[in-house]
């Protein structure tokens, strides 16, 4: 399969569709929007392999944040639309889950659509959804345009935040909605050394920052920007130390509601799924550790703070841990384990003027 940031048509040498969503005006408009080989009607939504598989979500769409086994987690909830992604990232954690390039997507939105209503009825106080656990959405719009559906739906529900999270310059979504103050319009970014090394077909770093001001100021939008994972390069200080210049160049006075820092995981056996999709993969396992995984977000709201030095500016930073980062536990019923729900997400920082 390849994809690129131009957005032309994407391509997938298998084309499956499941015989629960074939025949649907949604089905035949991926399919006419993407070049295919062969195509074959299968049942059930196991993905064959080598392709494309669009098929039907028998299971739930909107799901707790599964974390990590003895972390706590933030209480995040997830869009489970389907798993895959036309990017290449050679440290994508997704390749221990599906083979690189294959793509399931699920059709049946009007399911997703309930779920997230009576999310919101269900729960009290604040919600954070997002929708790039699975793979980049934004990548995949052009033909799956569920996000722009999303965003509408979502639109005027009280304390509802929609996270979407790409490595794109594909914006339209939240550019051509009708309100988008609840979005935060999230972008993964790297120094340009590092996209161009390991993030195959992604947008280039300055791509994302312009597409990340130009859909704020169009449409009200918030930002994000989650560095994850951090990737280990010579004179990482400067070049992190040029990332952040050039934010500064684009985002100036821009609401920016936080940045998280992410460590790179390499569970047992990526190795292998690397070594079979990059024939000449950047990273070892004899260069890892076990350790829990770690991951810290830069927020307004926090006591633990630094500064990075930002050409002629400096932008500070904070750093909290994920078990304090704006969220709180609770206990969700007489009989259920504790899990945590969102307190107020923190106001955003600007960039310095």
């Amino acid at each position: 399969m390849t994809a690129n940031t131009k957005f032309g048509r994407l391509e997938f040498e298998n084309l499956f569709i499941s015989e629960e969503v074939a025949g649907t005006p949604l089905a035949d408009q991926i399919a006419a929007k993407i070049k295919y080989g062969s195509r074959s009607i299968i049942a059930g939504e196991q993905h064959p392999g080598n392709g494309l598989l669009l098929a039907r979500n028998n299971g739930a769409f909107i799901k707790p944040c599964p974390g990590q086994k003895g972390s706590i987690c933030c209480g995040y909830w997830v869009v489970e639309w389907g798993m895959g992604c036309p990017f290449g990232c050679e440290y994508c954690i997704i390749q221990n889950y599906t083979c690189a390039g294959d793509v399931t997507l699920f059709l049946n939105w009007e399911d997703c659509h309930r779920e997230i209503v009576e999310l919101r009825q269900r729960i009290s106080g604040p919600i954070r959804l997002g929708t790039g656990q699975f793979g980049d959405p934004l990548a995949l719009e052009p033909i799956f345009p569920l996000n722009a559906a999303i965003i509408d739906w979502t639109a005027g529900m009280p304390d509802f935040t929609l996270e979407i999270k790409t490595k794109s310059a594909f914006v339209e979504p939240v550019m051509q909605a009708r309100d988008a103050r609840h979005v935060t319009l999230a972008f993964s970014l790297n120094p340009q050394e590092t996209i161009d090394r390991l993030e195959h077909g992604a947008a280039a770093l300055e791509e994302r920052l312009a597409a990340a001001a130009t859909a704020a100021r169009a449409s009200g939008c918030r930002l994000a920007f989650h560095f994850d994972p951090v990737i280990p390069v010579i004179g990482w200080k400067e070049k992190y130390a040029e990332v952040f210049r050039i934010m500064h160049h684009y985002l100036k006075g821009l609401p920016v509601n936080w940045i998280s820092l992410g460590t790179f995981r390499f569970p047992k056996g990526f190795q292998e799924y690397v070594e079979k999709y990059h024939p000449t993969p950047a990273f070892s396992p004899k260069n890892f550790t076990r350790r829990p995984m770690a991951k810290y977000v830069i927020s307004g709201h926090s006591e633990k703070k630094s500064t990075v030095s930002c050409g002629s500016a400096s932008v500070n930073i904070f750093l909290t841990p994920p078990s304090t980062c704006a969220w709180k536990p609770r206990k969700s019923g007489k009989d259920s384990k504790t899990r945590p729900s969102p307190a107020v997400i923190s106001s955003a920082f600007s960039m310095p003027a």
